[in-house]
């Protein structure tokens, strides 16, 4: 099966948060008759409208263009997923699903806009953040925070030594938190939209003591749950962090090799299957096979499936996409050419969790 990492399309993606929500709404209640649809969507309409504008004013004209932006990339990953055709206005239940949670979103931003950040909270963020590991296969990440205001940008990097990707991110405060959304430089690696799009908010920065925690989403995006990714220490000019040593922050299944951010992309038989199996190498093979043969064909059917919803143009460059995954997949978990069975055993690891990683994108992808 050739699949892909890679959300290369920004007009796809981007707008993930929400889109899986309307798969519930299907199964928990009949279509709403047409008189109906039509005010519930009026009423959503409205209120994105008036959070709008009432974002817009709080904002400065770089501001004021960025949201813009933003708002015609939302409504084309609107409308597409809702299969509506440019310069048409539907009332259905997508739309209306879609409009309210983007009204949802608008009005929580800007409820953190108009709240002082006491203490200096915002300034505090600003500067450089790190985190650097050996264990596993070693994770580097960073945060640069260049402005906190009239909201907070910066770039960030994140990998491993088989693979990583580099970006810029912006970020709107409310509750004591940064939520942000990125974009990448490479968005084959990385799953975020190519830069200047971004994605919806895909984490969220909080201080913790004098560290910078950084969580990310997990699930479905319509669930909007984070999960504490990792705690980065403040990087001194010229310098850098002090190595984990002891992996606090970026914990490993000690046999499996497999961290605890993957942990969600496997069935907990997986996990059962590698307890038992005690480290030893074969055992540990065949637990990494079978996991590998689920992910393999439940990607392979979320290919179909999303393959099947589509029109040719659309058919042709999610099989590009797919080729350029690959690729990239093939390079990044290449064995490490010193050899030994540890390094091949890492290769098999990374080749299962880029599988299981774009069987859960395409999935959501599927649902929006």
């Amino acid at each position: 099966m050739h699949i892909l990492k890679s959300t290369k399309a920004a007009e796809g993606y981007s707008w993930l948060i929400g889109f899986t929500a309307l798969a519930l709404a299907h199964a928990v209640a009949a279509a709403p008759a047409p008189q109906e649809a039509n005010a519930a969507y009026d009423a959503a309409d409205v209120r994105l409208n008036a959070a709008y504008k009432k974002l817009s004013r709080s904002l400065d004209d770089a501001g004021r263009k960025d949201l813009r932006d933003e708002e015609r990339q939302w409504l084309v990953g609107r409308d597409t997923s809702c299969r509506v055709s440019a310069g048409t206005v539907v009332k259905n239940e997508c739309t209306t699903t879609q409009t309210s949670f983007r009204a949802d979103e608008l009005e929580k931003r800007l409820t953190g806009s108009t709240k002082t950040d006491a203490g200096g909270g915002l300034a505090s963020l600003a500067g450089e953040w790190a985190y650097r590991s050996d264990c596993n296969f070693g994770h580097d990440a960073e945060i640069n925070v260049q402005k906190t205001s009239p909201r907070v940008e910066g770039t960030w990097t994140d990998g491993t030594r088989n693979s990583g990707s580099q970006g810029q991110f912006k970020g709107e405060s409310r509750d004591g938190k940064v939520f942000v959304r990125f974009c990448a430089e490479d968005s084959a690696e990385s799953g975020y939209p190519a830069c200047p799009a971004y994605s919806d908010v895909a984490g969220y920065l909080t201080r913790e003591g004098n560290k910078l925690a950084w969580y990310r989403t997990y699930g479905t995006p319509a669930e909007g749950e984070f999960d504490k990714y990792v705690v980065l220490g403040r990087k001194a000019k010229g310098g850098n962090v002090p190595k984990d040593l002891q992996c606090k922050d970026v914990k490993f299944h000690a046999a499996s090799g497999v961290s605890t951010q993957d942990a969600k992309l496997f069935r907990p038989a997986f996990y059962a299957c590698v307890k038992a199996s005690g480290g030893v190498t074969a055992a540990l093979n065949g637990c990494i096979g079978t996991e590998h043969d689920f992910q393999d064909n439940r990607l392979s059917a979320a290919y179909q499936k999303l393959r099947k919803a589509m029109t040719d143009a659309q058919r042709t460059k999610l099989r590009d996409e797919e080729r350029a995954w690959v690729e990239a997949r093939d390079k990044d978990c290449a064995p490490d050419k010193s050899g030994g069975t540890g390094s091949m055993l890492d290769s098999i690891q990374c080749d299962l969790r880029e599988i299981a990683q774009r069987a859960a994108i395409l999935e959501a992808r599927i649902t929006r």
